[in-house]
This record gives structure tokens, sequence and C-alpha cells, in this order.
């Protein structure tokens, strides 16, 4: 995921053996009367899949080392790239999506709208939460930085502003909604055709971003500051394929 508000769609699948979203691994013994293909699948790539990967022994031979995350499954998540030059973010709703936290991590909020969840990956797409995360996060060569959990947790968040009722969430959930739409359009554009969604762009990102600092009341020269700083990578070349 290296752009804005991104609309996600698997491009790997991988075999699940347990009973739902849950740590209920289903025996080998037990996997085989259920699913005796998957069964065949998996002796058939026993002795590639032990010689390559840490493995347990017997009939759970199968199981992840690992066992992650698999309780959310299928919950509502802001998907954060761990790795990258400024702080990006996109919302999955309605569809599962299994995180490891190997190359992104994943916020989610119980009992949140989506609404809500995406007024806050507005906020976490803005200029002035890059510019406030790139001041704290671990610095990577190339330009990049880490902004996994422990660096983006202590980043200022205007909480106090964002909640169900506040108008501004409805506001930016519809600039989420517009932006994903149009980033779309370009994608699939013509050369000719990307300049003049380009432009549309621009402009609902320095209004998003606009809005943004008025949630965070930060004083005009503080705005001017944040600007001139400004991101690493723009939202428009992420689109392009720039990292």
């Amino acid at each position: 995921m290296r752009c804005c508000l991104k609309k996600v769609e698997p491009d790997a699948y991988c075999v699940f053996p347990y009973e739902g979203a849950n740590n209920d691994i289903i025996p080998f013994p037990e996997l085989k009367e259920k699913y005796p293909l998957l069964a065949e699948y998996l002796s058939a790539n026993k002795q590639r899949i032990t010689e390559q990967v840490e493995c347990y022994e017997g009939d759970l031979w199968h199981r992840f080392t690992r066992e992650h995350n698999h309780t959310l499954y299928n919950v509502d998540k802001i998907i954060i790239p761990m790795t990258a030059r400024d702080t990006i973010a996109t919302f999955i709703n309605d569809k599962g999506l299994y995180m490891d936290n190997a190359n992104v991590w994943f916020i989610t909020i119980k009992g949140a709208s989506a609404n809500l969840m995406k007024a806050i990956t507005c906020i976490i797409n803005s200029t002035i939460f890059t510019v406030l995360g790139k001041s704290g996060a671990n610095p990577q060569s190339g330009g990049y930085y880490k902004f996994n959990k422990q660096f983006l947790m202590p980043i200022p968040f205007p909480i106090n502003a964002i909640n169900e009722k506040a108008k501004c969430v409805a506001t930016l959930a519809n600039y989420y909604d517009v932006i994903s739409e149009l980033q779309e359009q370009y994608l699939s554009a013509t050369f000719n055709t990307k300049e003049i969604i380009a432009g549309q762009l621009r402009q609902l990102w320095f209004e998003l971003d606009d809005i943004c600092c008025e949630l965070y009341k930060v004083t005009a020269q503080d705005r001017q500051q944040i600007i001139n700083m400004g991101r690493t990578v723009s939202r428009i070349d992420l689109l392009n394929g720039v990292k």
C-alpha cells in the first residue's frame, strides 16, 4: 500500500488451518476428514515447507508458529505501512484481511462508525500529521521513516474534536470518499485526463489539510511552517508509483 486512501484488494492468499477467525487450530487428521483436497496439497508440500520454515511436530506441524491478530481478521481497520517517507493510511471495512504486522500495522476502534474511521484516516494522511510524525519517527536510509506503533502513538491527535457527533467527522468522511473515487479514476485515466484529475486532487488535499490544521488549532505562523516542511512525496506522486 503506497498511496493515501487506497482501495485495498488482497493480492495473495494463504492456507489458514483454523476454525474461523481465532486460534483454534484444526489438527491434521481432522483436516484430512473435513478438507481432503487441502490436506492433500499440504502433504504434497510438507517437505518443502518444513525445510524452509520452522514448524511444530506431529499432527500440528501445519500450525502457524506466530499466531497473531487472528481474532481481528474481520474487524474494520485503518491500515498504516510501517516504513514510508510520510504517514500513509487507508480504511478497510466489510472485508476480512489478515495483518501480521510484518510490514503494516493497523488501528481498530470498537464500535466506531465508518465515518469516524474515515475521518481518522484523513487526519493520518494530512500534512500536519506527517510533519508531526516525522519529527518523532525513527529515520531510515533513503528518506524513509519507521512509522510503527511506538513512534505514531505519541503524536498529538485532535481527539476532542473527533467524535461521532462532530460535524467535521462527516465532512472529512466525505473528503475520503471523493478523493478515493477520484484516485481510482486517475489511475485508469489517459495522460491528458490525469492532468485534470490531478488538479482536482491537489485542491481537495489542500482543503483537507486546511481542515486538519483547524482541528489542531495551530497559529498562522505554525501553519506556514508546516506547509514549508511539507510531505517528502506528494500524494499525487504516490499515485504515479513514486515511493
